[in-house]
């Protein structure tokens, strides 16, 4: 039998990637007992209703369910073994087995060698609870992964794994007798690593940065080793989820301001809108955050709000009929905007403003300094120019510069390059996991 703290440090990783995807649970009451009644909870819970009525123990729903972001216990089982089935850890001497489990109010997943678990049938009953189950010889390296309540434990340590579902309030979900759903899979099955969709690329690159982590963890004989998630700290996980998706909903809302003050000629009578389509685009970019209940880094926050002030520098029409610098500028009506309190909070900023580098205090101080509208408009193209650092420069010889800025940086949030843009990993970059697929454009990006 293989050692079972390496088949631990793959259990803890699997656990930390999947809810890395899927961060929260809303049938856990005593994680959201601060926010019960939040409009965010309960329309978490209705995608997940939505997500339940094609539930399978396939890959399609798995998939479906990574690219949700919800799900419960069995949603997240399902996930975890699929998951399991396309990492590639090592040539293991003989097979390593992951099987979905139910006891009557839980589903979980089992790590272990037993080729005769392996092929139960679905609903055959294996043991009168955890403790029984745990004293199968054969399963004596087993390893429990249950990523409803953010933890991997060896089976013969069931006692402080429900010990630890305590501290979460689902005990009482562990009691009874534990079946087989007659759904398990290889370890590792190479052929299923084709053709994988970006939700799949990202969890398999969570959990090969998590795998990285908890063996380095076991070579060291660290005490986190395997150590899961508390209860607290989802809780300020969630807590700081909360005040993100606000900076991400006010960008939104100063991006859409920005949008409605746009000349409504340029928006009609078969004009190509292009401004309108880049804020519009701009937007997009925040929703997919927003709706699939992912971050994105400060940078590329930082680097929305630079753009959008740049387009809205934009004049639209002939380019030669624009000057600068010392010569007559035309103003557009979005920079003007710019000077109304309903576009720019004066009193009270914008919870975005709170990211590093992002801040709208130097368009408030001209808002209120001395000078005609025009003057000031023209000290705010000039204040967006600095802002801005001059890395787009204004060139009268280009139509549209500041269009295509923000129609790449669009570009960068689509596709393989979405791995890079929405939910980051930090060390994305040291990992060394591979995979058939895993040659893309994302290094472009």
């Amino acid at each position: 039998m293989l050692d079972a703290d390496k088949l631990l440090a793959i259990a803890a990783a699997l656990v930390s990637a999947v809810r890395k995807s899927i961060k929260y649970s809303e049938n856990i009451k005593e994680l959201y007992a601060d926010v019960a009644l939040s409009s965010f909870k309960h329309k978490r819970q209705d995608k997940r209703r939505s997500l339940k009525e094609g539930f399978s123990f396939g890959g399609d729903y798995a998939r479906q369910a990574l690219a949700e972001k919800v799900g419960y216990c069995d949603d997240l089982s399902v996930v975890t073994v699929h998951l399991a089935n396309l990492i590639h850890i090592d040539d293991f001497s003989k097979p390593v087995y992951i099987s979905l489990m139910t006891i009557p109010g839980h589903r979980f997943c089992l790590i272990h060698q037993s080729e005769k678990l392996h092929l139960s049938r679905e609903d055959e009953k294996l043991a009168g609870g955890l403790e029984e189950l745990s004293e199968d010889p054969e399963l004596e390296n087993a390893i429990i992964v249950d990523p409803w309540i953010y933890k991997a434990s060896k089976l013969v340590d069931c006692g402080k794994h429900l010990s630890h579902a305590r501290t979460y309030g689902v005990e009482s979900f562990y009691n009874g007798s534990v079946y087989s759903n007659g759904h398990s899979r290889c370890i590792g099955n190479t052929s299923e690593r084709q053709h994988l969709v970006v939700e799949e690329r990202r969890v398999l690159r969570d959990f090969n940065l998590a795998y990285q982590e908890e063996t380095q963890k076991l070579a060291d004989k660290r005490s986190s080793f395997a150590k899961g998630r508390t209860l607290r700290e989802v809780k300020a996980e969630l807590k700081d989820h909360f005040y993100r998706r606000k900076q991400l909903k006010d960008l939104k809302s100063f991006i859409q301001r920005l949008k409605l003050q746009s000349s409504f000629w340029y928006s009609h009578f078969g004009h190509s809108n292009r401004k309108g389509k880049s804020y519009q685009a701009l937007i997009k970019c925040i929703d997919v955050a927003i709706d699939k209940y992912m971050d994105i880094p400060d940078e590329y926050l930082k680097d929305i709000f630079i753009k959008a002030l740049h387009v809205a520098t934009m004049v639209r029409g002939n380019p030669w009929c624009k000057t600068f610098g010392g010569r007559r500028v035309q103003v557009t009506k979005t920079v003007a905007s710019l000077l109304s309190a309903d576009v720019v909070r004066r009193r009270y900023p914008y919870s975005f403003e709170d990211i590093p580098g992002i801040s709208l205090d130097g368009i408030r101080k001209i808002q209120v300094s001395s000078g005609s509208e025009r003057e000031r408009c023209l000290a705010i193209v000039q204040h967006i120019k600095e802002e801005a650092d001059s890395s787009c420069s204004y060139d009268l010889n280009k139509k549209s510069p500041y269009y295509k800025d923000a129609n790449e940086l669009v570009n960068r949030s689509q596709g393989e390059c979405s791995l890079h843009f929405y939910d980051a990993a930090l060390s994305h970059e040291k990992s060394s996991f591979k995979h058939e697929v895993e040659r893309s454009f994302v290094a472009s990006c």
